[in-house]
């Protein structure tokens, strides 16, 4: 019987070319350890780093960079509380953001003040 397609150990390799083919010295390649979900190890502190310690120093200006949108590659750096966020963590970006709020605020309430507070645009790690 076949081993289920998407499960098991797996490589994990980021790389970067252009057109002269590949970007010498920036390969990262590690095997996974198998738990069945690669995210586990490839996430965007791996990613980050890989991009700011390795990558972009190799890269002659002026780049183009052309990614696809997986989460790792676009982690927010100051990311909005939405519907599903917890009450707390609503009063702290409120907190953080110097924005005024009561504190026996109903979570619909704080996230009105969100919507009419947050940023026009959201900003990346990346």
């Amino acid at each position: 019987m076949a081993a289920p397609i998407g499960k098991g150990e797996r490589l994990i390799l980021l790389h970067a070319g252009n057109s002269r083919g590949f970007v010498p010295g920036v390969c990262l390649l590690f095997k996974s350890g198998g738990t069945g979900d690669y995210h586990e190890e490839m996430d965007s502190v791996t990613f980050q780093s890989w991009f700011k310690d390795t990558l972009l120093p190799s890269l002659s200006n002026p780049s183009t960079i052309v990614m696809d949108n997986a989460s790792y590659h676009s982690q927010l750096l100051d990311k909005v509380p939405n519907k599903s966020t917890i009450k707390a963590k609503m009063q702290e970006w409120l907190q953080q953001h110097n924005i005024w709020f009561e504190e026996d605020m109903t979570k619909a309430e704080l996230l009105e003040i969100i919507r009419q507070n947050k940023p026009p645009n959201p900003t990346y790690f990346i």
